[in-house]
């Protein structure tokens, strides 16, 4: 781990006796006396591969070199100095490029270091710890959330960061650093930082949004327990905002610089193993009807036991998982007490709503009927009530998981219709293979993608003893020949097996019949015609981006290496694109993604929350891991 801490001060220089009009990045600061100086003042000239913002150097003044001539040398960054560096230069060179203002680890960040790694290592490096370096990258954006600002709140995707504010990394630095000193919690630093910005705002504003999903790797030896949280050292995304600096600093200012050079000094020492989390940030969303504290204190003193409630600014159309929250948070407050006239009104209308879904009855949409009469000057027909229903193209912001949803009472009527439950039990009836012509690639597939004579799980040797049992004393019988466990292309028929054990595993309201647009990324395992597994990768969800939707091996058959195979036959049909996936946070099958080479990108609370039943004590956490390519 590197040593080396920025210069924060902002001067007098030793050489020209000013002080620096823009900000500490303009300074170098001597390792030996402690002196700064311009780098525009610098004798032996501007550093050899200076970025934007940068002072990451190694500085000896002329006073302590014995030959009368200072040295400038590029610094050994760490990987949190680096990234600082590096998001600034992309910020004010490539903004362009940038997804509402956000860069992918990869594609911007590591290329700009790959383009410019010369100028960040010096130019005598070598590319020997190229592949460590990417591997840290995610990880290191993700843990440092004081600094860097996750887009998976915004984009709907993992992967993308910014800096918590558009500032040169030794202001931005200098910033956190010194709000720090003074004993405050991240919270406090962030109103802190924001009551100065109002009142000078020195510098241009950067537009940042909370996230709310930041998270760190995951160790074999903490998988957590249903509902437990990890531990506090995985969360930080408490943001800080800028600080401002008057134009004339006096001299007495240059005695606080240096205790606040040395407070820096020792943060970036151990920046490495710093435990950054002061507390567990909040992650639920703020609901629609919040109390009016005035309000309530009025009502306090009239001796009234009426609530009253006011709607939030921020109004949207609520999702079915909204809908269904509201409804238990009115539920409960109704345990607590009668409710005012309105809130029950809502209450009656939401209970009336999720009785509809439940019984598939089409739901009236108010805003729809306005669009449809203020296009077309009249109500719409029953048909073409019919057709809005059909579902559009996806948005961006709904989750992939939501495609495999059951939404209405004629697709589990219509499920239901076509499987028995004999065909749940031991699969369908026996029919001779055949080509399969997938409707996302135009090609033929063949019936099999392996045939597995030789693996023997628990289950298949409890039905050879089953076999032998009867004929344990006659030494002439011998056991007829095995049946193979087949792994194949997803099929029609394959989809009421598939269902009904995704439900009982997963969670309720699974319909898979989507993948039978994209068989070329999946994969079946069969014994007999028996579905014991399966594998689901959805192609192009996102930026060269694939999502391993389902991965599931019935229990009495794993231990086998089932689940291993299907999962790198699924890698292999999505060559040089990455790959995501959501898993339970307590799900053992962390491990064996890790062995594949995915990495922890973000840890979700309550992820689940929104297709596990409410009595679930499966655990609602998830990790959001990538396969990079």
């Amino acid at each position: 781990m590197s040593n080396f801490a920025p210069n924060l001060s902002r001067g007098p220089c030793l050489y020209c006796k000013s002080w620096a009009e823009s900000g500490p990045e303009d300074m170098l600061r001597c390792e030996f006396c402690r002196n700064t100086v311009h780098i525009t003042c610098v004798k032996s000239g501007i550093p050899i591969g200076r970025l934007l913002g940068d002072n990451f150097f190694n500085f000896t003044c002329s006073g302590c070199q014995p030959s009368g001539q200072d040295n400038t040398v590029r610094a050994q960054l760490n990987t949190p100095q680096l990234l600082l560096l590096v998001l600034y230069n992309l910020h004010m060179t490539q903004a362009h490029t940038s997804r509402s203002g956000f860069f992918h680890w990869k594609v911007h960040i590591y290329q700009f270091i790959n383009q410019h790694w010369k100028e960040i290592f010096g130019p005598e490096s070598h590319k020997k710890k190229k592949k460590t370096l990417q591997a840290s990258l995610s990880g290191q954006l993700s843990h440092y959330g004081q600094y860097f600002v996750s887009g998976y709140e915004t984009l709907h995707d993992g992967g993308w960061y910014k800096l918590s504010m558009i500032l040169p990394p030794a202001q931005l630095i200098q910033v956190y650093t010194t709000e720090k000193s003074k004993g405050l919690t991240l919270k406090q630093i962030k109103e802190e930082i924001s009551e100065i910005v109002v009142k000078e705002e020195p510098f241009p504003e950067s537009s940042s949004q909370d996230d709310s999903s930041q998270g760190s790797w995951f160790m074999e030896k903490d998988i957590l327990k249903p509902h437990n949280v990890p531990p506090l050292s995985l969360f930080d995304s408490e943001e800080e905002t800028e600080e401002s600096y008057p134009e004339n600093i006096p001299v007495k200012k240059e005695i606080e610089n240096n205790s606040l050079q040395e407070d820096a000094d020792m943060e970036f020492i151990d920046i490495g193993s710093e435990e950054i989390a002061e507390s567990v940030p909040t992650l639920s969303k703020t609901s629609l009807f919040t109390k009016n504290p005035e309000i309530e204190s009025k009502e306090e003193e009239s001796n009234s036991s009426v609530l009253k409630w006011t709607v939030g600014e921020n109004i949207h159309p609520l999702s079915g998982y909204e809908e269904k929250k509201l409804l238990r948070e009115l539920k409960r407050l109704q345990l607590a007490g009668p409710l005012p006239a309105k809130l029950h009104r809502l209450l009656r209308k939401l209970i009336v709503r999720q009785s509809k879904h439940e019984h598939g009855v089409p739901q009236f949409d108010l805003d729809a009927e306005c669009r449809f009469y203020k296009l077309h000057g009249r109500l719409q027909t029953r048909s073409e009530k019919r057709k809005s229903r059909i579902p559009q193209e996806q948005d961006a912001s709904v989750r992939v998981l939501d495609r495999f949803q059951i939404s209405s009472k004629e697709n589990r009527g219509l499920e239901e219709k076509n499987s028995s439950f004999i065909t749940k039990l031991v699969g369908s009836s026996d029919e001779p293979p055949a080509l399969i012509r997938s409707p996302y690639t135009l090609r033929d597939l063949k019936p099999y993608i392996m045939r597995d004579y030789e693996s023997v799980p628990l289950k298949l040797q409890l039905l050879q003893e089953i076999v032998r049992y009867p004929h344990r004393n006659d030494k002439t019988w011998s056991p007829p020949p095995r049946y193979p466990i087949d792994y194949c292309y997803v099929t029609p028929k394959h989809i009421p097996a598939m269902n009904q054990m995704a439900r009982h595993f997963f969670w309720p309201g699974i319909d898979l019949s989507e993948v039978l647009q994209y068989p070329d990324h999946t994969c079946v395992v069969l014994y007999r015609h028996l579905v014991i597994g399966f594998g689901i990768l959805v192609p192009d969800t996102g930026f060269n981006t694939a999502y391993l939707s389902f991965l599931l091996v019935h229990p009495e058959w794993q231990r086998a290496g089932i689940a291993t195979f299907v999962l790198y036959h699924l890698i292999q049909t999505c060559m040089g694109k990455d790959i995501t996936l959501h898993v339970f946070a307590a799900n053992p099958a962390l491990i064996l993604y890790q062995k594949f080479g995915f990495k922890v990108e973000e840890f979700l609370l309550d992820f689940y929350d929104k297709y596990l039943p409410e009595d679930s004590h499966e655990c609602k956490h998830a990790m959001f891991l990538r396969l990079s390519r």
